[in-house]
C-alpha cells in the first residue's frame, strides 16, 4: 500500500475566523480577536506574525473565572490580506452603510474566485 501525503493549504484569513470566540471592531480602529486560553490562540499568533500584524495579546478573566487570550491589532493592517474579516469590522462600524459593504463583498467575491490563496502558514 502506498503512503501519499496529502497537504491542505490554508490562509491566515481562514485560521483567524476559525480559531477565534468572537471578533469585533472598536472605534479606535482597532480588531478584539477573542480566543480561548487553551485552544487555538497559538494558531492565531502565527497567522498574524505571517501577516507581519503587530498585535498585543492580553489574558482576561471572566466573572466565572474562565480566561480568555484577547488578540488586539488594526484592522486597516487585514485590509489587503483579510478582506473578509475587514468588510466584517466595516460593517460592525457602520451597518447603515450597506452600499460600500455590498460593493466590497461583491469585490472580493469576483477577486477570491480567480486567485489562489499567496500565502501559507
Amino acid at each position: 500500500m502506498n503512503s501519499v501525503k496529502k497537504m491542505m493549504e490554508v490562509t491566515p484569513e481562514w485560521v483567524l475566523c476559525i480559531s477565534s470566540i468572537s471578533m469585533q471592531a472598536d472605534s479606535l480602529g482597532n480588531v478584539n480577536l477573542t480566543a480561548s486560553r487553551n485552544s487555538f490562540s497559538d494558531n492565531i499568533s502565527v497567522a498574524l506574525k505571517t501577516l507581519g500584524i503587530a498585535y498585543t495579546k492580553t489574558l482576561e478573566d471572566d466573572e466565572i473565572g474562565e480566561s480568555w487570550l484577547k488578540f488586539i491589532f488594526k484592522y486597516e493592517d487585514i485590509r489587503e490580506e483579510c478582506p473578509m474579516i475587514w468588510i466584517s469590522m466595516i460593517e460592525q462600524l457602520d451597518p447603515n452603510d450597506v452600499s460600500e459593504i455590498d460593493f466590497l463583498r461583491s469585490f472580493y467575491m469576483r477577486f477570491a474566485t480567480s486567485q489562489k490563496p499567496n500565502r501559507k502558514i
